[in-house]
């Protein structure tokens, strides 16, 4: 009989063969996550459609030199700045982020996790500890929602009812560009 947890670290291997079954997934670190992604274009588009506006100025302070660099910078800065806004500060935060190459790889990854359709061009399923993005039409206000999820699940003990969870993740999306 499969643990809980080995239920979930094989339903994990399934859904990410399943989102980037057509390449082999490459992976780069933070401090905070593990970024996978199919290529270094979806990379790219991923980072350039996260525009920082007014904390654009962060890059400049990190030695930022390639956009795996300014993405791996970007990324942390928006952990530190939700926990910051929803003023929880877990102890330790790890997660993963899945770059999906496009808004249906999304939808399927979705179905696959919760067996629903849906229409979210991102989601956070904390069963597997992941954040799935796509790299088309993505925005700074949806990866501060996302990982406003994030920092929920790793801060409280037991994880609260999905309206609150909905209720704070809208306020860190608001207030992300204050």
């Amino acid at each position: 009989m499969f643990s809980q947890w080995a239920k979930l670290w094989v339903l994990t291997i399934i859904l990410l063969m399943s989102t980037f079954a057509h390449s082999s997934a490459f992976e780069i670190k933070s401090k905070y996550t593990t970024i996978i992604y199919n290529n270094k274009k979806e990379l790219r588009q991923f980072n350039n459609d996260i525009y920082m506006g007014k904390y654009s100025r962060i890059l400049l302070n990190n030695n930022v030199e390639t956009s795996v660099d300014e993405l791996i910078v970007k990324i942390d800065w928006i952990v530190d700045r939700v926990k910051s806004i929803l003023k929880m500060s877990p102890e330790k935060i790890g997660f993963k982020i899945a770059i999906c190459p496009s808004s249906e790889a999304v939808i399927k990854a979705y179905k696959i996790v919760y067996g629903k359709d849906t229409r979210y061009k991102a989601f956070y399923a904390p069963q597997i500890n992941t954040v799935f993005f796509s790299t088309t039409d993505m925005e700074l206000r949806v990866v501060a929602h996302e990982f406003a999820h994030v920092i929920m699940e790793h801060y409280f003990q037991t994880s609260p009812p999905k309206i609150i969870h909905e209720l704070l993740a809208r306020y860190a999306e608001k207030h992300i560009t204050d």
